[in-house]
């Protein structure tokens, strides 16, 4: 277990780069490894490394090398291989999406599960579902793990097996996960004929951005989307491309940033996070805290993958309340922890709703334990339908705290940024999983002037 010992000491300040996603970086490798040549991926050191998703793209007939400066990829232009063993794997929900779509339709059997556990939970099972329904719908012939106490969720592995695809026409549901698009997509490239999806709200864009930047025919008018499968020949070009880094990610710095000069008022100093990426599509966060009077910059100075890429600065302020909901909420996934530290600093009380995270019964376990994390440190909270109301309690009672975050990292992102603005000491225990998501994630915040001190054992959770 790793424990995170944090000693609030006053208002950060410097500039860190910006840590790229395991979503987009997993999708940028499953792309690369489809393509025809070699791709260049610079992410620098702040990627994480998805282990699973390199083995088995290696065993699907990609070669790949990586250090400190990104990943070396030599694509299989089109031919994957059968995998020894007949399984693959991948580390996330996004690396999975996509080795269904490349794997869908191929001329060999194959299983596909998700390591270190096979087991999705509620809401994964009801995405998993919308995804080989929609795989189906083209053509082919996937099966999962079904179980009679839920049937409108699918489980894993997930067994495909050759089948010729065919064009798709699909309606995304509102609010829902990337994955059954990411599916379409790339299952899209070999089909005989087009993929036209229609998103009532365009909230995640990452696929189509990279697929264009591979040289894939893709048209998009609002919430159509309009791809055209390969020629018999063709292939997908290599990348070469720096990728930007995460806003969502770079939420939980900002967060982390305001709630830390709290305990300085007057000198609040100003830092800032480079290299982050940000689309009409993705760029809630900075909307939100824009909107609540925080002093914040974000000028682009180039583009890349067909998004903004610059440097945020950010000066912090006590905001007022924040109130996040409908579309804004669904822009501002990912972010959801970051948004839950910040009301916590606020002066009136705060209102998050519709976010993604919070929908479902798997919401609404994560929401009580907003409310259980912020009671740790003294603050008010409670659950609401759909949502989360935070307080504007008396800031007296932001003490240090002792809070196990299981390993959700971001939760454990969330108690550190809370823990920077507390009173006194605090101990997040159980934040082995930032690690998978946000390697530097404690370096970025001492690269920023926090006090934290990182305690790796084998511990025992109550």
């Amino acid at each position: 277990m790793t424990t995170l010992h944090v000693q609030p000491g006053g208002a950060l300040g410097g500039l860190v780069p910006a840590p790229v996603s395991e979503p987009l970086l997993s999708l940028a490798l499953v792309l690369a490894s489809l393509a025809g040549g070699t791709s260049s991926l610079r992410t620098g050191r702040s990627a994480p490394v998805p282990g699973a998703l390199l083995v088995s793209l290696g065993a699907l007939g990609s070669a790949i090398s990586s250090n400190e400066h990104g990943f070396r990829v030599e694509g299989a232009a089109g031919r994957l291989c059968a995998p020894p063993g007949g399984r693959v794997d991948a580390g996330s929900p996004t690396g999975l999406a996509a080795l269904a779509g490349a794997l869908a339709g191929q001329p060999f059997p194959v299983v596909l599960g998700r390591r270190p556990a096979d087991a999705p939970t509620p809401s994964e099972g009801v995405v998993l579902a919308r995804m080989a329904a929609l795989l189906r719908a083209r053509g082919a012939r996937v099966e999962g793990v079904l179980d009679p106490a839920s049937p409108r969720t699918v489980g894993l592995p997930l067994s495909l097996a050759p089948g010729e695809l065919g064009p798709l026409a699909w309606e995304l549901p509102y609010g829902g996960s990337a994955g059954p698009k990411v599916a379409a997509l790339l299952s899209g490239l070999r089909a005989a004929g087009p993929t036209r999806l229609h998103e009532v709200l365009v909230a995640d864009d990452r696929a189509e951005r990279l697929l264009v930047a591979a040289g894939a025919a893709i048209r998009a008018a609002g919430g159509m989307l309009e791809l055209e499968p390969l020629a018999p020949r063709q292939r997908l070009a290599p990348l070469d491309v720096t990728l930007p880094g995460d806003l969502e990610l770079v939420a939980f710095l900002l967060a982390a940033g305001m709630l830390a000069a709290r305990r300085v008022p007057g000198d609040g100093g100003s830092f800032g996070v480079r290299n982050v990426g940000w689309t009409p599509a993705r760029a809630g966060v900075l909307e939100v805290l824009r909107d609540a009077g925080v002093p914040l910059e974000s000028a682009a100075r180039a583009e890349v993958l067909g998004a903004n890429v610059g440097d945020v600065r950010l000066a912090p302020v006590e905001p007022p309340g924040l109130v996040v909901a409908g579309e804004r909420a669904l822009r501002c996934e990912g972010a959801l922890g970051a948004l839950v530290a910040v009301t916590a600093g606020a002066r009136q009380p705060s209102c998050l709703a519709d976010a993604p995270e919070l929908a479902g019964a798997d919401g609404a376990v994560r929401a009580g334990r907003y409310v259980a994390l912020l009671a740790a440190f003294g603050l008010e909270a409670r659950v609401v339908p759909g949502g989360l109301e935070v307080g504007a309690g008396p800031k007296e009672r932001w003490r240090g705290a002792g809070f196990d975050a299981a390993g959700d990292p971001d939760l454990a992102m969330t108690a550190t940024a809370l823990a920077l603005g507390a009173d006194g000491p605090s101990a997040i225990h159980g934040a082995e999983g930032v690690a998978a998501v946000f390697p530097r994630f404690v370096a970025c915040l001492r690269g920023l002037g926090a006090r934290i001190e990182v305690r790796a054992g084998p511990g025992r959770r109550a």
